[in-house]
């Protein structure tokens, strides 16, 4: 099943791989995935919406061993 980002990186011409996993969704985190396919966390990435003061929609793409930072992502929003 493609994703969202999938579609995005597909209509700017960038090559990925798309794996599947099976996982609980309690025990949902990018280091878990990375774990079930077999890759350094590092090179797995989350994809967040988040929506600013003014109720713009901001994504971000996050390492899996990393979390994001919401004072840099408002400052890089400009909001």
């Amino acid at each position: 099943m493609k994703t969202n980002a999938a579609r995005y990186l597909d209509s700017l011409g960038i090559s990925y791989e798309l794996r599947e996993y099976a996982v609980a969704p309690e025990e949902f985190s990018a280091t878990v995935v990375a774990e079930k396919i077999g890759m350094p966390a590092e090179q797995v990435f989350k994809t967040l919406l988040c929506v600013t003061s003014d109720r713009e929609h901001v994504f971000a793409v996050v390492p899996g061993n990393a979390e994001l930072d919401f004072k840099k992502l408002a400052k890089a929003a400009g909001t």
